[in-house]
């Protein structure tokens, strides 16, 4: 059914938990074998608690940190100090056995409004503010640690940053970002949400930042925002924020309190939050099923975030005067499978922090979830199990008695069906000559009958086997072809996505420059860096100088070398480059001048040599005789009317020229050899065949009837 709505078998949600659960040579096993591992995914899968920090923040436009004022308090307090606040202050909401100084393995830090919402940012918006907000929390969050940045993503002015520290980095994969613009219909970016997911160890996570309709009265806008985000967040294999292990959902939703805004401010200052959240919209709105259903926030025991004068402690004071409301909020949702709570997670930490610089105030929330190890032994050994167990995949026994035609006995035939009904279900019943086959919903239904075999009935011996006797082996061939085969390219268990500064080198090499990294610095324990004008990736020369290491491992281990036999590491000798193959010779040059004739005294005209053909055949000696003067030749209509001049005896790779051929031969037109690197002199060509007669059509036809006729 997969395949025939959507062309695969990877949006199922059996096809889900197996990329989550399972390990990466067992995610294509087939679908009847993934439900039975499933069920039993307590025998092979550990839990690991790690906490998450979740937090948002409308700042109103503002550019960080450094557009607070000098009364304000630093992010610090939002970022790394909430929890140890509201446990000295005895504000906010937070767990009694929860230590504040844990550390964080996660954040994921939403904004909204980090750029001015007008048309030019709506259109194109800038992403300056964006790396400004990275720089200022990176250098805070690792004051207590060391985190990377995972990825961030941004839609005008909603923008969502996921850190994680660097332990974990190696256990982290599939990282996958998504946007769904809500503004104006869908037009526009203006409001909306962003999301980040990826898996970490075996549990997958999804982490969203939306900001809803503005308004006191647009409770339905709010709730088709949710809906429209939750639709239209798609991330690759078509997988929704729902289908994620864990979503952490933050953001700016504009929900506000059904009350009168002078009743709002009196519970606000009697502190009567019990109250106030009678007026709740999103409380409303989420108990009704429109938004967030399944969510779980911790009871809000802070002021309304909304709205408030710019680094002051006073709500609206305009002309409008905006009624307080609890507009940014963090909520949690674990997945479920089945009447199973699985994903477990409780919310440790649930507040504001008072921060001025902008007229909402930051929420966050700790969460402690426990992440999903699949132990990939334990893994395999429940296969095993499941496959001794299985049965075989027709589920069919062959039923026969010790006496011919004894299951066409009523008697008979009935006592054995009865006992064959105990074993499972049947779904076909057939004869085959004096047997009986019979065919069950399950291969363990098939395995149970046929350990009945050789029972008595009504004094018959019932023999019962199976109709697949080699139902094991199959199974094993099924499993082996849908077993991934992809071999890691390394063992080791080194991150592939950590920084280059955080991978040293610790390969000793004698001779750096033998492996041809000669533009490299290198020093034994420390890392590569390139030398001025050169810019060398780290894991590149890493790689370089790893595989140098092996070469000379690999010839010490073939020679017999060991540290009793080779005190000294023998270092690697430069190969001297080789010598550049001989140039080849120029293509037919041209001839050098011909030497002048020395005229015998008693001639007294000068002598004009005619020109050399270099590449002539070296004429007979026997045949020189007397040179004889010739007639000079002005023009290149006389040289081809009159012919070629006579060979002459020359080497052109610089042997000294013959003496001319005093006979001259009668002119001919000369024929010019086109052969590249031809040595013999040209040839005169034969004239060319004279061309076909031409005949019209019609005198072509009478031929081709009297062929056709013979």
């Amino acid at each position: 059914m997969d395949i025939l709505l959507s062309g695969s078998l990877l949006n199922s949600d059996y096809a889900d938990r197996a990329r989550t659960v399972l390990p990466f040579n067992l995610r294509q096993v087939p679908a009847f074998l993934l439900g039975s591992l499933f069920a039993r995914m307590e025998e092979y899968t550990n839990t690991l608690p790690l906490t998450f920090w979740v937090g948002t923040w409308n700042v109103n436009g503002g550019k960080g940190m450094r557009t607070t004022g000098g009364t304000d308090r630093p992010i610090d307090d939002w970022l790394l100090d909430c929890a140890a606040q509201a446990k000295e202050n005895k504000t906010n909401f937070l767990l009694g056995s929860w230590d504040p100084n844990k550390p964080v393995d996660v954040f994921a830090v939403g904004f909204e409004e980090i750029v001015d919402l007008n048309a030019s940012n709506i259109m194109a918006a800038s992403t300056t503010n964006q790396r400004q907000w990275c720089t200022d929390i990176t250098a805070t969050i690792n004051k207590r640690g060391h985190y990377v940045l995972v990825n961030s993503v941004q839609l005008v002015g909603v923008c969502l940053f996921v850190f994680i520290h660097v332990k974990h980095v190696p256990y982290l994969r599939d990282v996958a970002t998504a946007m769904v613009k809500t503004g104006l219909g869908g037009a526009t970016g203006n409001k909306g949400g962003v999301a980040i997911r990826f898996q970490l160890y075996n549990s997958s996570l999804c982490f969203c930042c939306s900001h809803f309709a503005a308004g006191q009265s647009n409770v339905n806008e709010r709730n088709a925002d949710f809906q429209e985000i939750s639709r239209k967040l798609v991330f690759p294999a078509d997988l929704t924020p729902h289908g994620h292990d864990f979503v952490f959902w933050c953001g700016d939703f504009n929900y506000r309190i059904d009350m009168a805004n002078d009743y709002v401010r009196d519970f606000i200052k009697n502190a009567n939050w019990p109250s106030l959240m009678e007026g709740d919209q999103l409380l409303f709105s989420k108990k009704d099923g429109k938004t967030f259903e399944d969510y779980v926030e911790a009871p809000v025991l802070f002021a309304p975030t909304y709205k408030y004068d710019l680094f002051t402690d006073q709500y609206d004071t305009s002309e409008k005067c905006r009624t307080p409301a609890w507009t940014d909020r963090v909520l949690v949702k674990g997945r479920k499978f089945g009447e199973l709570e699985w994903n477990e997670f409780s919310i440790v930490y649930y507040g504001r922090s008072e921060i001025q610089s902008s007229d909402h105030r930051p929420v966050n929330a700790l969460i402690e979830a426990d992440i999903h190890v699949t132990d990939e032994r334990r893994c395999e050994a429940v296969l095993e199990d499941i496959l001794a167990t299985l049965g075989p995949s027709d589920g069919t026994v062959i039923i026969s008695a010790d006496e011919p035609n004894a299951l066409y006995e009523p008697e008979v035939y009935s006592s054995v069906m009865g006992a064959m009904a105990l074993l499972g279900e049947i779904l076909l019943i057939r004869y085959s000559g004096a047997h009986l086959c019979v065919t069950f919903s399950t291969g363990q239904s098939a395995l149970k009958a046929a350990q009945f075999d050789g029972t008595e009935i009504m004094g018959r011996v019932i023999r019962i086997e199976l109709c697949l006797t080699d139902w094991r082996d199959v199974l094993d061939k099924v499993i082996s072809l849908c077993r991934n085969t992809a071999v890691a390219l390394s063992d080791t268990g080194a991150p592939l996505l950590l920084d280059e500064n955080l991978i040293s080198m610790h390969i000793p090499l004698s001779d750096p420059s033998a492996s041809g990294l000669n533009d490299l610095e290198i020093l034994e324990g420390e890392e590569v860096k390139p030398t001025a004008g050169k810019e060398f990736a780290g894991s590149l020369a890493n790689m370089a100088l790893s595989e140098a290491a092996d070469v000379y491992a690999a010839g010490a281990h073939e020679w017999g070398l060991n540290e009793a036999t080779s005190p000294d590491i023998i270092p690697i000798q430069k190969v001297p480059p080789p010598r550049p193959p001989p140039s080849r010779p120029p293509a037919r040059p041209a001839p050098p001048k011909a030497r002048e004739a020395v005229t015998p005294p008693v001639v007294t005209p000068p002598v004009v040599t005619p020109p050399v053909d270099p590449w002539a055949v070296e004429s007979d000696p026997s045949t020189v005789s007397e040179f004889q003067p010739v007639e000079t030749v002005s023009t290149l209509h006389d040289i081809l009317a009159r012919g070629a001049p006579a060979p002459v005896n020359w080497d052109p790779w610089g042997s000294e020229p013959s003496t001319f051929s005093p006979s001259i031969p009668p002119l001919t037109k000369p024929s010019f050899d086109t052969t590249v690197g031809s040595s013999e002199a040209s040839t005169e060509s034969p004239p060319p065949p004279p061309p076909p007669p031409r005949r019209r059509v019609g005198q072509q036809l009478p031929d081709v009837l009297r062929s056709i006729a013979k």
